[in-house]
């Protein structure tokens, strides 16, 4: 379910946009950057802030340009300096 501490990345495909907003942070935390990328952009965009705000550095440059694009002001709200300096040129 989308409460286990962990995630495969065939799960993370598959997540429908309700199940990715209610991840709890420590299991977004423990997402590879490559899980990051993984997710569809309909499930970025479902994502809240705090959940942005439990990612790492390393978790963020797994980030495409479509899956920024579909993120809303909002969800940048909890970024630190150190996040914003993880996105490459292209995403920005």
């Amino acid at each position: 379910s989308a409460q286990t501490q962990s995630l495969t990345t065939d799960q993370i495909v598959s997540l429908q946009s309700a199940d990715a907003a209610a991840l709890k942070t420590s299991v977004i935390a423990a997402l590879s950057s490559n899980q990051v990328h993984a997710l569809t952009t309909d499930n970025v965009a479902a994502l809240k802030s705090a959940q942005f705000a439990a990612m790492t550095s390393d978790q963020l440059v797994g980030l495409s340009t479509d899956q920024i694009v579909a993120m809303g002001s909002a969800q940048f709200s909890g970024w630190n300096s150190s996040q914003f300096n993880a996105l490459s040129t292209n995403n920005i």
